[in-house]
């Protein structure tokens, strides 16, 4: 389950889940997050943003990204969010090299604005970190299950 690879800067970086493929997801590359809801529920890996890019990348079929886009109740889609008021949606698009059609997903920010520090601090990045996300869930789909077949295996909890 554990590893080490060289970070960005050339440090070595412990791999929290070191996978069969060679795949790294390390805390400090923030590929992974700890959270623990409450202190009677054991602590659970949660798959960041950059470790959804490694995974991809990782596959050899990363084919490309577009967004985050934001738009409003008009609903016309912006890659800059100026407005002093909220977005209404964000949407993010991936690519596969070996599937012709991207995978674009679409997220209502009613639908998923918390209370936690970030959605308070940064509600549109947020939003825009959600939509890819999703769109890397449906577009890389098999690779992600795998990897959390493979954390299950190993008796961590991968999210």
């Amino acid at each position: 389950m554990f590893g080490d690879k060289d970070g960005d800067d050339g440090k070595e970086v412990v791999c929290e889940f070191l996978f069969d493929t060679g795949t790294c997801l390390a805390t400090e590359n923030h590929e992974l997050h700890i959270v623990k809801r409450n202190q009677n529920d054991p602590a659970i890996y949660i798959i960041g943003i950059a470790g959804f890019y490694a995974i991809a990348h990782a596959s050899g079929l990363f084919g490309g990204i577009e967004g985050p886009f934001y738009c409003g109740k008009d609903g016309v889609y912006t890659d800059t969010w100026l407005d002093d008021k909220l977005p209404v949606a964000a949407k993010f698009t991936t690519w596969r090299k070996d599937i012709e059609r991207p995978f674009t997903a679409v997220i209502l920010l009613s639908e998923f604005r918390n209370n936690s520090p970030f959605w308070q601090k940064s509600p549109v990045n947020q939003s825009g970190v959600r939509a890819a996300t999703h769109s890397f869930r449906k577009s890389f789909r098999s690779e992600i299950d795998e990897r959390q077949a493979q954390a299950r295996a190993l008796g961590a909890s991968l999210a």
